[in-house]
Formats: C-alpha cells, structure tokens, sequence
C-alpha cells in the first residue's frame, strides 16, 4: 500500500497517472484543474480533492468530450446538469456507431465483391454475368483516367457530393466511349462513377440487374480498347441484342495490391435477350 499522502507534485501526479507535465500545467492555463502553490517555493500541490477532479476530467475525456464541455460540467455541476450533457453524449456515441456500422457494412461489401469476383472469373475470355442492381455516384464527365480519379473524388468530397465514408469499399466505374482510343490505347471514358452497396446521400443512378456480356482481364486498363472491340464482335457472331451504355469496373486495383498482374477489370455490356448457346463462367 503506497504511503498517505495529503498532497503531490506535479511530477507524482504525472507519474502516477501516465499525464505528461505538459498536460497538466495546460489544465492549469485554461483553468480545468488548479492546484495549490508554495507559499515559499511556489511548487504545484495536488490534494485529494483535486485527484479526484482529474479523475472526472480523464472519464470525460475518455467520452471525447471537448475542454469547452468539461469546464461547463465543471462550473455548474448538479445532477440534472450531469444527466443532460450525459445525455448529449450518449446521442453523439449513437451517431458514431452508425457511422462505423456503415463502413463496417461497406468493407464487408468490398471483401465480399472480392472474393465473389476472383472465385468466378475466366480471366480474358467472353462469358454472361448475371448482376444485381448497383448503386452509383457520378462523380466527373469527360475522358478521365484511372490514375486521375482520386483527384476528382477528393474535389467532390470536398464540395459535399458525398462523405469519406462513402468511398470505402467502393469500385471505381467508368462510361466508356468504344468510338474514341485513349492516349494508352484504351477506351476513352465519358464519365466516372464510384459503386458501392449503399451510399449516405441520393444515388446519381442505378444500373439495372440482368445479364451482362462481360469480359474480365488482368493488367492494366490500356486493354479496354482491344477487349471492348472483342466484346461487339463476340455479341455479333452469338447474335446478343445489346443495351445501354459500355462500363468498365475497376473490381481490384492500386488500393488493394502494388501488383499490376493482380489487377482485375470488368468491362461489361447490358444484354437484352440471352440465347441458351451463350457460354457461361463455370462454377
């Protein structure tokens, strides 16, 4: 058992609470915790009352409430004033386990997304898959590369088009434009898109479920141009009747590995009517 003590210094208390000294003499500054001085030595003494305070202050803060927050509890402490601000509280750490509840339900969807695609892909061959609708945030118009979308996604962020949580787990979604090559001799985009199974603000449109005419490659996007050329010949001889628009997703890139091999790129067209000779991936 420690010996009693009426009073500690400034450096007893740091060590005895793992505070930096810094921290204490800032309690100090913006008056959350005031201890007595020597009259001769003008030392910092802390009594027990005042362990007690920082004991309040350390719990308080453990809640992440802010200095402004804790002065006020402080100041004009009583029962009904404790119970509302705990109250407060309690509301804001509801508000930030829906938050991480989404970007938990984000990620999964991400893993899942994962793994669904590298368990039933024929890498560079022509085959129908069978998607469920998909949720997309347009997010820039025009020819944009992959290496350019971060750039665009932070400036729309920035003006409000969508929340940093929004973006984990996503699938970068490009409009692709078959008339016009790229500088890369890829396809030329139209737009950009991010997909995601839910989103905190309206989606800008929903891709449609059905069966899509899809290729799936590895490398780096500078294939587009060759794959969505094979993709119109390959709908052609199988006589598929086509709709909409040419995607390409962007199902594993630079955010999940360094490896370009690794890569995996979807490029897909919706079909209208699936003949039964069609081929299919095998499972």
């Amino acid at each position: 058992m420690p010996p009693k003590k009426k009073h500690l210094k400034i450096n007893e208390v740091s060590k005895l609470y793992g505070i930096g000294l810094d921290s204490l003499r800032y309690y100090e500054e913006i008056g959350l915790l005031i201890p007595q001085r020597g009259e001769q030595n003008h030392y910092r003494y802390y009594s027990h009352r005042d362990l007690m305070k920082l004991n309040l202050i350390r719990e308080l803060r453990e809640l992440h409430f802010s200095f402004k927050q804790i002065q006020d509890m402080l100041g004009k402490r009583s029962l009904a004033t404790t119970l509302e601000i705990l109250s407060r509280e309690v509301t804001h750490l509801k508000q930030e386990i829906s938050k991480l509840q989404y970007s938990l339900d984000t990620t999964r969807y991400r893993i899942d997304g994962i793994q669904k695609a590298l368990s039933d892909i024929n890498y560079h061959e022509i085959f129908i898959r069978e998607e469920s609708e998909r949720n997309c945030l347009h997010i820039a118009s025009g020819d944009i590369s992959q290496d350019e979308i971060d750039y665009y996604l932070i400036h729309f962020i920035k003006n409000g088009g969508c929340s940093l949580a929004d973006t984990i787990g996503r699938s970068d979604g490009y409009r692709l434009d078959p008339s016009s090559p790229a500088e890369d001799g890829g396809c030329a985009t139209r737009e950009v898109f991010i997909v995601n199974k839910t989103f905190s603000v309206p989606v800008s449109f929903v891709l449609p479920a059905g069966n899509y005419l899809t290729v799936a490659y590895s490398g780096g996007s500078s294939q587009s141009g060759i794959w969505s050329k094979k993709l119109f010949e390959f709908a052609s001889e199988h006589h598929l009747t086509l709709e909409g628009d040419l995607f390409e997703f962007c199902i594993i890139d630079y955010y999940e590995t360094d490896l370009a091999a690794e890569f995996l790129t979807h490029i897909q067209i919706k079909i209208a009517d699936q003949p039964v000779q069609a081929p299919t991936p095998d499972t």
